[in-house]
């Protein structure tokens, strides 16, 4: 590990806050996934429109709010004239953490190891940017999510063992 990765794991120790990661299992699929239009129910309590069943995991963050200009991808549709800053948001993670674009971060509060969702909000993730240094080594990713929260609540979350690995499910999710 090089000096500028063990100080953003510093920083991240010191200043961060655990976030769940949610991403499909792509090996799963979810009921509602339709195979002949390749579309899912996007009000679906189980996989959340994503079409295949979730695998959801804590990890350490820290996160800002921003403005990003309008071409970076999926932040903003394309305007005629001119450039326009559209508001956003940034989550920095670990350069080992996998996260995909359409993944979820799910923002928590925590009671020791269980997390507890109270609003703090559901982003979907729109961009990841690699952040390399030193002979282009990714040192950390930058995750842009849009700034507004998808409109869900989470009624409940539970924590389950897979495979010697801690996990998290969504007891319910609804409007």
């Amino acid at each position: 590990m090089n000096h500028l990765e063990q100080e953003f794991n510093n920083i991240l120790k010191t200043y961060g806050h655990s976030v769940l990661l949610l991403h499909s299992d792509k090996k799963t699929v979810c009921d509602c996934y339709q195979r002949r239009t390749a579309s899912a129910d996007k009000d679906c309590p189980y996989c959340f429109g994503m079409g295949y069943v979730p695998i959801i995991e804590k990890h350490l963050t820290r996160n800002v709010d921003m403005r990003v200009p309008e071409s970076l991808p999926y932040i903003a549709s394309q305007q005629l004239f001119g450039d326009m800053a559209v508001a956003t948001r940034a989550y920095y993670f670990k350069k080992d953490v996998v996260v995909k674009e359409y993944d979820l971060i799910i923002d928590v509060e925590w009671d020791g190891l269980t997390p507890i969702y109270r609003g703090g909000g559901i982003y979907e993730v729109s961009h990841i940017d690699p952040q390399r240094y030193l002979n282009g080594q990714i040192t950390f990713q930058k995750v842009y999510v849009k700034d507004t929260p998808i409109k869900k609540t989470i009624r409940g979350l539970k924590i389950v063992q897979k495979a010697g690995k801690v996990l998290y499910q969504i007891a319910g999710l609804g409007e």
